[in-house]
């Protein structure tokens, strides 16, 4: 068994290893080792560049509880230049924050770590001890994340220190890309806010910013909403958080250059006012809104603001969740509104939708094959609705409730996997929580021979043959990987679908199978 290592020890292991053209008996060493501090090292140590090989920040953040801090060896400072990402976290576990304090022995200060480009700070326990990462704030730091803790909100003055390490970056990193605020069950501060704004403001080559409700004020969301460069923005908020957004009035210039746009547990309201900003540049959209209200007037609204931005979209995840308390079980038609607006994109590669209300979906063939034919480069489909909360869950699977009853199931039949073959060359994943394969198929005379790899991912559904689901599916696609989650009879069907079609899939010679079957005794 190894003995434990020390920082101080480090170096003289890199030392050692580096003299030698073993560099896989190093990682080997690092990985039996099992420490915390040399748990990234070996991942590197195979790229034959000194630069990842020392690329060690966290070592100095982790050591096994029970051990004296060590301190910084001069021989290891020698490489501290290479450094490229430091990740610090204060937590309540004394020992772990001490380890800082041996980073600022010596009188170096902000040259410690002259080449740092990322710095990552988490606080949960000790914001007092935020001061300490301002040595690290350089004028090359490009990227900037900061992560409050829920706890981290009951120490006194905790934004204030917070604040102080955002005023330092702002004087210390004009090259600053990419900035993360994150802080979850935390008070607004308006202290926050200001400075968060400041830095903002400040920052000519930010490209991307990602908070949450709590750090993200008024003040925050003026300045990136002037922010000229600003391509990615992403918000976290919790349920029930009251969104600086929905209040917020925007100029017309706000968020014209958005590329990328992230929304997570906001309101349908805060979305469709949101997105009402952002232009055609749009590529990536994220959305999980949520609403107590889910009528036809809210989607139309949603699918208005996206008329103008969604039309050269390539990837999109859109989760809808339904928190009102009615049961009625009237049917909800997407079309035309959301899914007919987001077809107007022909560039869709990746599409994923979630559904999850007490009111009914009505979706059928003909719908997907729309999606089909408006998205010739599309590689990814999925698919799932969620069940009403009375209904039961067993094992969180997804039932598909539609066509405006209860018992009910899909109207999407594998004839909906034939135009996606016929259009879509690129698809790779068809995913659709329930599929009725006991309809019969009006594609049986002219069947499709796709050439392309396809994994399907199957929901429940109604089987009759299982057989001849295993031939439709073998004639349109002789290379789709079938793969089904779930138990029972129900289940037990797809199961038997997916051998048979292991079976029709299974390379044959001229002498049949028995022949292969000697020839592996052989």
């Amino acid at each position: 068994m190894h003995r434990a290592l020390y920082i101080r020890d480090i170096q003289d292991l890199i030392l050692e290893q580096l003299q030698k053209p073993d560099l896989a008996r190093l990682a080997r060493t690092c990985k039996d080792l099992e420490i915390p501090a040399l748990r990234q090292l070996w991942r590197y140590v195979n790229d034959k560049k000194l630069r990842r090989l020392v690329d060690i920040g966290n070592p100095v953040c982790h050591l096994p509880r029970g051990k004296r801090p060590p301190t910084l060896c001069p021989r290891l400072s020698m490489y501290c230049h290479l450094v490229r990402h430091a990740q610090l976290e204060f937590d309540m576990h004394p020992l772990r924050n001490q380890l800082l304090y041996a980073l600022f022995d010596r009188k170096l200060h902000q040259c410690i770590f002259p080449n740092l480009g990322r710095l990552t700070v988490t606080i949960t326990e000790s914001p007092h001890l935020i001061h300490k990462v301002i040595p690290f704030v350089s004028q090359d730091v490009f990227r900037l994340s900061i992560r409050c803790g829920d706890a981290s909100h009951s120490q006194p003055d905790w934004d204030k220190y917070a604040a102080q390490l955002l005023e330092h970056a702002r004087e210390d990193c004009p090259n600053l890309e990419h900035l993360d605020v994150v802080g979850m069950a935390i008070p607004p501060s308006a202290i926050l806010d200001k400075s968060l704004a400041s830095l903002i403001e400040s920052s000519a080559h930010l490209l991307h910013f990602k908070g949450s409700d709590s750090t993200t004020g008024p003040l925050t969301i003026s300045a990136l909403a002037r922010a000229t460069r600003l391509s990615t923005f992403v918000i976290e908020s919790q349920p029930g958080e009251s969104s600086h957004l929905a209040r917020e009035t925007f100029d017309s210039g706000a968020f014209r250059h958005l590329r990328n746009l992230a929304l997570k547990d906001c309101s349908i309201h805060t979305v469709t006012k949101l997105l009402a900003q952002v232009t055609s540049m749009l590529t990536d959209l994220s959305l999980k809104v949520y609403t107590d209200d889910l009528s036809f007037k809210p989607i139309e609204d949603l699918a208005n603001s996206l008329h103008e931005c969604g039309r050269n979209v390539r990837k999109a995840t859109i989760i809808l969740i339904d928190k009102s308390n009615e049961r009625k079980r009237r049917p909800l038609s997407l079309y035309p509104s959301l899914l007919h607006t987001l077809c107007r994109s022909n560039h869709m590669q990746d599409f994923m939708f979630e559904f999850d209300s007490q009111s009914a979906l009505d979706i059928q063939d003909a719908d997907l094959e729309k999606m089909a034919r408006a998205w010739p480069d599309l590689r990814t489909l999925s698919m799932t609705w969620t069940p009403p909360d009375k209904l039961p869950r067993r094992s969180g699977l997804p039932v598909v409730i539609s066509r405006g009853g209860l018992s009910n199931e899909s109207a999407l039949t594998l004839d909906a996997l034939v135009p996606f073959v016929e259009h879509c060359q690129r698809l790779e994943k068809f995913s659709v929580t329930s599929i009725n394969a006991d309809i019969p198929y009006r594609h049986r005379d002219l069947l499709p021979s796709g050439t392309q790899p396809l994994c399907l991912e199957v929901g429940k559904g109604e089987i009759e043959d299982a057989d001849a689901v295993a031939e439709f599916l073998h004639c349109i696609l002789p290379a789709v990987k079938l793969s089904h989650n779930g138990v029972g009879h129900r289940w037990s069907l797809w199961a038997d679908v997916q051998s048979r079609l292991a079976g029709l899939q299974a390379p044959k010679d001229e002498t049949g199978q028995e022949g292969a079957r000697i020839r592996g005794q052989c």
